[in-house]
Parts: C-alpha cells; structure tokens; sequence
C-alpha cells in the first residue's frame, strides 16, 4: 500500500539529520516500488510543493493576485515531482 510507505518517509525524514540522508533516499529508492507507486509518491511530493510554495507567496505577500503565485508553484511542483521520480528509480547525486 503506497499510503504506508509515504508515512514510513515522513516518519524517516522527521528523524534524519544529514548524517542519515542514506535511510531517507533507501526508503525512495526502494526496489519493492512499481511504477504505479512511484507516480504516487512523486503526485504526492509535487503537490506538497505546489501549494507549500503557493501558501509561502501569498502569505509573504510578495503577490497579490493568486493567478500570478500559480506560476513558481507549479515550477516548484514540477521540480519536486521529477526529483521524486529520480531518487525513486536510483538517480542520486
């Protein structure tokens, strides 16, 4: 189930330091994962990036309009969603 593995992420990363980076990349690159639950996972990051940063430019008020704070939120979402997909298929550093 994709849900678990999310959580077992969140509860990894929440505990990593930079010291524990390997645990956190492990638990992405895992060789369980199918291609269906890689697309989950890396929707989920690109969605938390989108409206993270859609959230950070309308609270700092750096733009008003909420048409014009979509654009580097969908940048932000695109460069996580594919960074995901990266570390999941083994593509670090």
């Amino acid at each position: 189930m994709p849900w678990r593995k999310i959580f077992q992420f969140i509860n990894t990363a929440k505990a990593s330091t930079a010291a524990d980076e390997s645990k956190v990349v492990a638990v992405f690159s895992s060789v369980n994962n199918t291609n269906a639950d890689m697309l989950i996972n890396a929707t989920v990051c690109g969605g938390l990036g989108f409206f993270g940063t859609m959230s950070a430019v309308m609270a700092s008020g750096l733009v008003i309009d909420p048409l014009n704070a979509c654009f580097p939120s969908i940048i932000s979402a695109g460069f996580q969603f594919f960074m995901s997909l990266a570390i999941q298929r083994g593509l670090k550093k």
